[in-house]
């Protein structure tokens, strides 16, 4: 089982669009798509800061909103 990480203003329909596979390469080839978890967070630094803290994203990714340097 692979993971992803993301942040979306709508999350309908960014679901629909990775089901669909017109967004983003690496869910487009894993499909269908599963959703295992799903918060929300009151801004999108908060949301960007979580990815990251948790490791959702992955070795040496982070969001730029919140990386340092």
């Amino acid at each position: 089982m692979s993971k992803d990480a993301g942040h979306t203003d709508n999350f309908s329909a960014r679901l629909a669009q990775h089901q669909q596979g017109v967004v983003g390469r690496y869910t487009a080839a894993r499909r269908p798509v599963h959703l295992v978890w799903c918060e929300a967070f009151p801004t999108r630094d908060d949301a960007c800061a979580a990815d990251n803290r948790d490791g959702l994203l992955g070795e040496g990714r982070a969001h730029p909103s919140t990386s340092s340097g």
